[in-house]
């Protein structure tokens, strides 16, 4: 009995650990189920029959094809993935195993039972406080450094795995000696690659900066110059009064000149976002979509001051979800509007990006965030898998959905991004 519920948990622990080298949160859906139940099936043939221990390897094929099935990503963005998963899981389920021999000496059914609740404990809380996925979004780079790096303890942690399964134990003086040197090359290797990030973030920062400085100079001045011909305007206001004999002149010519007014100043209020990098960049690609003859609509209800993403990501992940709402305007002859809105909560700024569009079941709406996924009505390969991609890596949120606005059906795009502390 303790021999099955130590295999349900290590299973359940490995399927948890899988999610964290993904960055997702741990969900029961069908595929994760039927893969659970497989694998399951698998070990339990195995302990039936008394085959011997090499033949419960062939359980990680089987959760090779569940890491694609599941995430769906390239062959090659798998293998890496797996490759780091097994890396950790053997780690900490060494570690697990050692806590328990010390807890229950001499009890194997036991000691097994409490290895495996350790570890399911160690993925569940320690890999997401650690942020484990980080380490994922380095290998993916695929350069000779990191892949020679981990293939190297991964050889390693194979031959020690196969000893244990061969020789039906462990050699617990060798694991002692050589684990605390695997996770201390993981960590300089992660604390390398992310110098190498860190230095690779300031050059992308520094070329935001400089390709957006224009187009804020730009916005700035047309304020400016807008500003010495206001005192002009309101007196052609006032002037309407001696001019026109009567009301309802007044009125059409007074409202025509407020009109005009407004549709000169409408993208003054990026001004006050205080980043004026997002805000130059926001300001070109409002007017690209006005040269689409595209209506955008903005709201910021707050000012940007400190955010833990990059400057140059976010504008990358807004420049992305705006070109898709542009490309999906193009099909649509009336109501050809965007909406955007920032807003702050408490620890976050939420962004908001809107357009009209038919109604999408949530099913779909998933799809549109897997590698590989396209849609013609929201404009081809726009990168909302790479937008996803750079949300997980940055502890960020993206979230899409159907709304109603005038009784039309909307599409709404949702990023929530961390607010700093100081």
């Amino acid at each position: 009995m303790l021999l099955h519920l130590s295999l349900v948990i290590e299973i359940l622990s490995i399927i948890v650990c899988i999610h964290c080298i993904y960055g997702e949160k741990f969900k029961l859906d069908p595929v994760t189920v039927v893969s659970f139940l497989g694998i399951l099936i698998w070990l339990e043939i195995v302990n039936y029959y008394d085959l011997n221990r090499v033949y419960t390897c062939g359980s990680y094929i089987l959760f090779f094809i569940y890491c694609k099935k599941r995430f769906k990503k390239n062959i090659i963005a798998t293998f890496i993935n797996f490759c780091l998963f097994f890396i950790i899981l053997m780690i900490l389920q060494f570690c697990g195993l050692l806590v328990a021999t010390f807890l229950c000496p001499g009890k194997d059914d036991l000691k097994f039972l409490a290895g495996s609740l350790i570890t399911l404990i160690a993925c569940i809380f320690l890999l997401p406080i650690i942020k484990i996925h980080r380490l994922s979004h380095i290998m993916q780079r695929r350069s000779k450094m990191v892949l020679g790096s981990v293939g190297f303890v991964l050889l390693f942690i194979i031959i020690m795995n196969v000893q244990s399964k061969v020789w039906l134990g462990i050699q617990v003086e060798l694991y002692l000696l050589m684990i605390p040197m695997v996770i201390g090359f993981l960590y300089l290797v992660y604390k390398c690659c992310f110098s190498q990030d860190k230095v690779e973030q300031i050059e992308k920062e520094i070329l935001v900066v400089e390709s957006t400085k224009g187009s804020y100079e730009d916005l700035l001045m047309s304020m400016r110059l807008k500003q010495h011909g206001f005192k002009n305007q309101l007196a052609a206001i006032l002037s309407t009064q001696y001019t026109y004999d009567t009301y309802e002149k007044i009125a059409k010519s007074q409202s025509r000149y407020y009109e005009q007014i407004v549709n000169e100043n409408k993208y003054h209020e990026l001004l006050y976002l205080g980043d004026y990098v997002v805000s130059g960049f926001l300001y070109e690609k409002f007017k690209e979509a006005e040269a689409d003859e595209i209506l955008v609509k903005y709201e910021f209800a707050t000012q940007l001051e400190h955010y833990t993403i990059p400057q140059y990501y976010l504008v990358e992940i807004l420049g992305i979800l705006l070109d898709n709402a542009v490309e999906a305007m193009k099909e649509l002859k009336d109501n050809r509007v965007i909406t955007v809105e920032v807003k702050k909560t408490e620890n976050e700024y939420c962004f908001s990006i809107s357009n009209p569009f038919r109604y999408i079941p949530f099913e779909e709406l998933q799809t549109w965030f897997q590698e590989g996924a396209s849609s013609k009505d929201m404009g081809r390969g726009l990168g909302l898998y790479h937008v996803k991609c750079l949300c997980n890596q940055f502890d960020c949120t993206i979230g899409c959905g159907n709304i109603e606005k005038d009784g039309m059906n909307w599409i709404n795009f949702i990023l929530k991004i961390q607010k700093r502390t100081m």
